[in-house]
C-alpha cells in the first residue's frame, strides 16, 4: 500500500459505495493482497484520513487513485451456537459495494497475533483463523479460495455482539515484513 497525499474526511461526508444491512458475500484469503479490501459484507466504521492509490496485478488495468483506508466491521454467524461475532478490521482499504467479495490479507492478522491456517494439507491445524484474545476459532471453506461467509452487521450488533479485532488499528505498511 502507497499511501498518498493525507486527506482528512469530515463526519458528514457523504459514503460512497454504501453496502446494505446483511448482505453476504465471502471473506476470502488472499496471500497477494498487500492490505485487506472492504467490499460487499463489510461496514464502514471510520476513516483514518489516508488514501492510497492501489495499483492491479497487470498493466492492462489502471490504478485506481484515492482509495479510502478505514476501518471496517463484517458480521460472521457461528453455524454451531447461532451467536454473531463482529469481525473487526483496522487500515484497510474500502470497496464497499464495487467490490463483490472482500480480500482478507492472513499477513495482516498473522502481524497482530491472529493464527490463520489457510492450507488445507497442513497436518497439525485446522483450516481457519484463531484468535487468543476471544479464545475463537473461526473454520474456513476452501473452495478454489480459502474463505468465510460473512454479512454486513446491524448497528445494534455493532454494539452488541462479542467483537475479534483481527487486525491493529497501528499504521500497516506491509514493506515492513521481512522473512
Amino acid at each position: 500500500m502507497i499511501s498518498s497525499v493525507k486527506r482528512y474526511v469530515s463526519a458528514n461526508i457523504c459514503v460512497e459505495n454504501e453496502t446494505r444491512e446483511n448482505d453476504v458475500a465471502q471473506l476470502e484469503v488472499d496471500n497477494h493482497a498487500d492490505t485487506t479490501c472492504f467490499g460487499l459484507n463489510f461496514m464502514l466504521a471510520y476513516y483514518t484520513g489516508k488514501v492510497c492509490d492501489v495499483t492491479p496485478y497487470s498493466e492492462e488495468y489502471q490504478a485506481m487513485q484515492d482509495i479510502h483506508v478505514v476501518g471496517a466491521y463484517t458480521a460472521y454467524d457461528d453455524p454451531n451456537t447461532g451467536l454473531t461475532y463482529i469481525l473487526e478490521f483496522h487500515e484497510g482499504l474500502w470497496f464497499g459495494s464495487r467490490l463483490r467479495n472482500s480480500l482478507w490479507n492472513p499477513n495482516q492478522s498473522r502481524a497482530f497475533g491472529v493464527s490463520v491456517c489457510d492450507d488445507p494439507w497442513d497436518p497439525n491445524r485446522d483450516l481457519g483463523f484463531y484468535d487468543p484474545v476471544s479464545d475463537m476459532f473461526v473454520p474456513l471453506t476452501m473452495d478454489g479460495v480459502a474463505f468465510v461467509k460473512t454479512r454486513v452487521p446491524s448497528t445494534d450488533e455493532v454494539y452488541s455482539c462479542p467483537h475479534i479485532v483481527m487486525t491493529s488499528d497501528s499504521d500497516w505498511n506491509p514493506s515492513d515484513l521481512k522473512g
